[in-house]
């Protein structure tokens, strides 16, 4: 496709950069370098790079977050939870690592670690329903779905297209025999 040859000539013109003067905005291409590979869907490859830009600076919020959201896509929830809670530390304003963190816990079945991730990621941005959308599917894991329902209806109030959200409340109404 042409998004698919764009990012092969960024990864070309990055790496062509970088062999002809390494002091040239190392950490930049290094991050450049990520993010295309991570838009190409090749985790592997854009964890190489993240890594590379953390050699460079290692506590950067935004190479530690897309670092654990590449394990994330690898399935390497350990990983992803070291990186995205360094992210989280190195940035405790980050709403969306928050949330991503969330997911690696969930994805471990670490539900309260889950939950307390959604919940901090709630409050720093009470406008994306993602975060509550996400804490209702870890409710609802717990089998606690009085929880999951509260949460997936706030979700589907600040979002009423969320089509996620409404399925999971249908379900969970459905399970708990509320048909509110």
């Amino acid at each position: 496709s042409g998004k698919e040859a764009a990012y092969d000539d960024a990864i070309n013109n990055l790496t062509a950069a970088l062999s002809l003067d390494s002091s040239w905005g190392v950490f930049g291409a290094y991050t450049q370098l990520g993010l295309a590979y991570s838009a190409k869907g090749d985790a592997i490859n854009a964890s190489h790079w993240y890594k590379k830009s953390l050699e460079v600076k290692p506590d950067d919020a935004v190479a530690l977050t897309n670092l654990g959201n590449a394990f994330f896509r690898l399935q390497e929830f350990d990983s992803a939870i070291v990186y995205l809670s360094k992210a989280v530390l190195a940035n405790p304003a980050d709403a969306l690592a928050l949330n991503n963190l969330g997911s690696a816990y969930g994805s471990k079945a670490d539900y309260e670690n889950a939950i307390s991730c959604y919940k901090k990621a709630a409050a720093l941005n009470p406008n994306n329903s993602e975060s509550y959308r996400n804490m209702g599917v870890m409710y609802t894991r717990m089998k606690a779905y009085d929880d999951a329902i509260r949460c997936f209806k706030k979700a589907i109030e600040i979002n009423p297209s969320d089509k996620t959200a409404i399925e999971y409340l249908n379900s969970v109404n459905a399970i708990s025999g509320n048909h509110k």
